[in-house]
């Protein structure tokens, strides 16, 4: 992937506990961002059945979309649990609190495996 290439991220609700309303919202943005932006969309789902879904869903209405695998997500909040881009190749990783998960703590968001996993992806380094 080339590094200095804008991308547009978004993780999808397919499968998330208490998101799966959101799925025909996403599908119309997605595909209305993806034709008309002109910048490339990076879709990250948690489940390969997630990602099968989607491949056929777009391609079959000629919308390109690079679609991630990260099972560790579980939300759609990507500012929840993605690191900061600090430079073309560095990230840094935050540890979150959020005070509307407390009753949540097992939440993947508190957990930055899946932000770490991001960044990499994306050819960063993380501090």
């Amino acid at each position: 992937m080339d590094q200095t290439q804008e991308k547009h991220l978004n993780a999808y609700p397919l499968g998330l506990e208490r998101l799966g309303d959101l799925v025909p919202f996403y599908d119309n943005y997605i595909e209305a961002f993806a034709t008309n932006a002109g910048v490339p969309k990076l879709i990250i789902v948690h489940s390969p059945e997630a990602k099968k879904e989607l491949a056929g869903k777009f391609s079959s209405k000629g919308v390109q979309v690079e679609l991630l695998e990260l099972k560790e997500v579980r939300d759609i909040w990507i500012k929840d649990w993605a690191p900061l881009s600090v430079s073309l190749d560095n990230y840094v990783k935050f540890k979150y609190a959020l005070s509307y998960l407390k009753d949540n703590i097992e939440s993947s968001i508190l957990n930055d495996s899946a932000g770490v996993k991001l960044a990499r992806y994306l050819k960063g380094n993380v501090k």
